[in-house]
């Protein structure tokens, strides 16, 4: 029985995941095109707008949603509707007057805010393109949120798939015919399709009662504190961790040019695609259902299920992106980007130690640890600010200083998660965790010792090595007990 609860549980991530394959293919399609449209420069000048829109977005969101999923997944397991819509109600009501106030000032102060991002006044246009998406992109986050929260995954599957699909027509087709004016005004006219996308579809299935939702007159702020501490924390969080993007690639179009922060912009591009297929996991199913877990042996359970699951993912991602980069960055963005595949290593290797530290931070959440939760993520940033100003400023390092600091800046993470995970709570890991956490290493040091910047057949045998790791920690009757459980759940 508890076999087939784990193949159910990974059969469910494995379908989330399929969902981030599909945002990231299309997220690939689209900074390809975005690439041979607006060359390097260009790439750059909306990379920075992008990063000022995740800055704003976590800002104006105050991270209510994060409490939102958390809370209802715990109220619906106690059968308590009242407090969830009353929950909704008041984060809707004031999210939506919040982003509406926010893009008014950004719209008034637009000249100074595009000095600030660019060093000229002359992209103002792309702020107020995107101040006007706010408030609907907030009404569409809560109710994202919500379903989540009730874990309704067929449906939020659904809304994502079609959102993420109408989004990148959209935004290629703008970019096309408008170029960077474009991709700005793709920003507003996205958020507004994916608001009535989203609301058809929950009235097709019927998520929910409009009638219950849209009641503005039953608003009760004292069920929304109990996601504010939660919240106030996601908004540090988040809005830290954007200002260290905007403030080092800020410096550096300051001391190398726009070119560099459009190698950057191709790199981040690329991990963040990857690193949303672990997000949606972590959101969509890992958040939830720790949030239930009151037992500490089911909690350290599934935590172990997914650390397990993101290591599994995640090593074979940053391996074969590093054994074939000198192929992949031209095919995903042009020959102009080649340059970034010298900067390429440090941020994968960031990456691997930084969904390790996200995949442990889902303890501090799920157990109401906000102020831990908080340190972690706060010494990250304040940690990768600090090193790139000492390697960039002090030893000179160069633009290579971005990269540098992001990878030293998520092992410290990791170490502060692990000390407070060992520390502060009864979580323990199992030999499985232990046993794929060195191999992983283990191949990441051969990978990255034997594979040069020239493509040879060197790089073909991370293949085999990769076969070798997985077949290593994952056993023969465990694959074919989840082939077996797909099949007959969706073939027959």
């Amino acid at each position: 029985m508890d076999t087939l609860i784990k193949q159910n549980k990974y059969i469910l991530m494995l379908k989330i995941s399929l969902v981030s394959v599909i945002n990231t293919v299309l997220s690939i399609a689209r900074n390809k095109i975005f690439a041979v449209i607006l060359g390097v420069t260009g790439l750059g000048i909306i990379g920075q707008l992008t990063n000022f829109n995740l800055f704003i977005t976590y800002f104006i969101s105050i991270g209510i949603p994060l409490g939102i999923t958390k809370y209802i997944s715990e109220w619906k397991a106690d059968d308590n509707d009242e407090a969830i819509y009353s929950l909704f109600r008041s984060s809707l009501i004031i999210l939506f007057i919040f982003a509406s106030l926010i893009s008014s000032v950004l719209i008034i102060f637009s000249d100074a805010i595009s000095f600030f991002l660019w060093g000229t006044d002359k992209y103002n246009y792309l702020l107020i393109y995107l101040s006007l998406s706010f408030p609907f992109f907030v009404t569409t986050v809560i109710i994202d949120a919500y379903i989540r929260g009730l874990k309704k995954y067929n449906v939020f599957t659904l809304i994502a798939v079609i959102n993420s699909i109408v989004s990148a027509i959209i935004f290629i087709l703008l970019a096309y015919k408008y170029a960077e004016k474009g991709v700005g005004l793709a920003f507003f006219i996205s958020s507004v399709s994916s608001l009535l996308i989203t609301l058809i579809i929950c009235a097709y299935y019927r998520v929910f009662e409009f009638s219950k939702i849209f009641n503005f007159k039953k608003i009760h702020l004292i069920i929304l504190t109990s996601v504010i501490k939660l919240g106030i924390a996601s908004l540090v969080i988040g809005a830290s961790n954007q200002f260290a993007l905007l403030y080092i690639r800020s410096e550096i179009i300051k001391d190398f040019g726009l070119d560099y922060n459009g190698y950057y912009q191709s790199i981040i591009s690329i991990s963040s695609s990857y690193i949303a297929i672990f997000s949606m996991i972590f959101g969509v199913h890992s958040l939830p259902l720790l949030s239930e877990k009151k037992s500490p042996k089911l909690f350290n359970e599934e935590l172990n299920s997914t650390l397990f699951i993101v290591i599994l993912l995640i090593v074979p991602i940053i391996s074969l992106l590093f054994s074939f980069k000198n192929i992949i960055i031209p095919l995903l963005f042009s020959k102009d980007f080649s340059n970034a595949s010298d900067f390429l290593l440090l941020f994968l290797l960031g990456d691997f130690f930084r969904v390790l530290s996200q995949s442990l931070v889902l303890a501090l959440i799920a157990k109401s640890k906000i102020k831990l939760w908080l340190i972690v993520e706060l010494v990250t940033y304040i940690s990768m600010i600090l090193i790139f100003i000492i390697f960039n400023g002090y030893f000179r390092y160069g633009p290579s200083s971005f990269s540098l600091a992001y990878f030293l800046a998520y092992i410290i993470s990791l170490s502060v998660n692990l000390y407070f995970i060992i520390t502060k709570s009864n979580f323990s890991f199992n030999r499985k965790i232990i046993r794929i956490f060195i191999t992983s290493l283990l191949v990441l040091s051969l990978m990255f010792i034997y594979m040069n910047n020239v493509l040879t057949f060197l790089n073909f045998l991370i293949i085999p090595v990769l076969i070798i790791w997985f077949f290593y920690n994952v056993r023969i009757e465990t694959i074919k007990g989840y082939f077996t459980n797909i099949k007959s759940k969706y073939i027959q």
